[in-house]
């Protein structure tokens, strides 16, 4: 019936990017009106959660029912960025990339830290600049601006006007990273295994003192549900009293092993009339302008798959329904 389609649209996206922009345009639009609610269903978490940003771009806070991976979050990213740099050292853009964190300020206000990451990255992490490790950077960051200095080969406008400020700049930066990540990096070096507490106990100093603000505040890496999160996670494996004893090069693996599956489930907080929901809430709820996001082959419907334990033909035997009925 023609009538029953009378206000569905369907939009074909080149790729997730426009499709998260044109949903956040669309459910913008609807909300324009004061009586409208809205909502957009996809089992898609991804693409849920690229919409939530394209709607912020707007200053519309949605809530993602589903929630957010920590590992997407902030915090779980910091602590990701952290043992990349102690323990797969030499990497230039998981150290830049863990300086740019929104939490990270290494005892400095903001406008100072921004800075002198930026020279820190001009004048020492670009380019082919070798094998680095946190425990001897203000010594390769020296090494570093030598070699700029020396260099007759090929000198840049910017490097003829380098000013011993700039120059001390990065190397303040340097010193602050390398005295922050000191507990950590003297661990690594360690040959006798660590027990559950030392290693927590390494890795809380670590993140704390790369939250410091100037006044001495870390309060920001334990704000916000990720914040809790990541301080119950904590405190939880702190007073589990295991026993546990393992290698140095081990303790990424098993902090990541209880951090990996969990997820940031949103307060209640955002716009009223703009929510985002997965398949099965959406059965339960209604609203005036509904979008159905990801819908494609493999994503919604999903991919069928047969049950490892159960054939085709036991589950006839037994009136199970085929997997085929999930998806319609």
């Amino acid at each position: 019936d023609d009538a029953a389609f009378e206000d569905v649209a369907i939009l074909n996206a080149p790729n997730e990017r426009e499709e998260a922009a044109c949903i956040a345009a669309a459910l913008r639009e609807a909300i324009a009106n004061p009586k409208t609610t809205t909502a957009l269903v996809t089992p898609d978490r991804m693409l849920a959660r690229r919409v939530v940003t394209e709607l912020a771009r707007y200053g519309i806070e949605a809530d993602d029912s589903g929630g957010t991976p920590f590992d997407a979050t902030a915090q779980g990213s910091l602590l990701a960025f952290v043992f990349s740099v102690v323990f797969e050292p030499g990497d230039p853009a998981a150290l830049l990339a863990l300086l740019k964190n929104p939490i990270v300020q290494i005892g400095v206000d903001v406008q100072t830290h921004n800075m002198q990451t930026a020279w820190l990255e001009r004048l020492a992490l670009r380019g082919g600049v070798g094998r680095f490790s946190i425990d001897t950077l203000v010594d390769f960051i020296e090494a570093q601006l030598a070699k700029l200095r020396d260099d007759e080969s090929y000198r840049p406008d910017w490097v003829r006007k380098l000013t011993s400020e700039e120059e001390q700049q990065a190397k303040m930066i340097a010193e602050r990273l390398q005295a922050a990540f000191a507990p950590l990096s003297n661990l690594a070096s360690m040959s006798e295994k660590l027990t559950l507490e030392t290693a927590l106990t390494a890795t809380i100093l670590v993140l704390e003192a790369l939250a410091k603000d100037d006044t001495g505040d870390h309060s920001p890496l334990y704000a916000g549900e990720a914040g809790t999160m990541l301080r119950n996670a904590l405190t939880q494996f702190m007073a589990s009293e295991s026993g546990l004893v393992f290698e140095a090069s081990q303790w990424p693996e098993i902090l990541r092993a209880v951090t990996s599956g969990l997820l940031v489930k949103p307060n209640s907080g955002g716009h009223p009339r703009v929510a985002i929901w997965g398949a099965l809430e959406a059965r339960l709820q209604s609203v005036d302008f509904l979008v159905l996001g990801g819908l494609n082959e493999g994503i919604w419907p999903q991919q069928t798959s047969n049950d490892p334990f159960l054939t085709r033909g036991m589950k006839m035997r037994m009136n199970m329904q085929p997997p085929e009925r999930r998806i319609g």
